[in-house]
């Protein structure tokens, strides 16, 4: 069953791309996120697999404590 992404899911895959693109520029390879960010698991996984998809081809994930790493 394919789930189709809300337009918030969109918009903060879209900010927490835009904090990696500023954050490389400095040599950072990882950002804490606001504990409440995601909604829920589901709306925490969606998001990662918007950001799997990204044209720098990153590997991002997001931790338990919403670290987001990539490399």
């Amino acid at each position: 069953m394919k789930i189709k992404p809300t337009q918030e899911q969109i918009d903060k895959a879209t900010l927490i791309m835009e904090i990696i693109n500023e954050s490389q520029e400095r040599y950072l390879s990882q950002h804490q996120l606001p504990y409440n960010y995601f909604d829920d698991d589901t709306d925490k996984q969606i998001v990662a697999a918007l950001l799997a998809r990204n044209r720098q081809r990153l590997t991002i994930r997001i931790n338990n404590d919403n670290t987001v790493e990539w490399f």
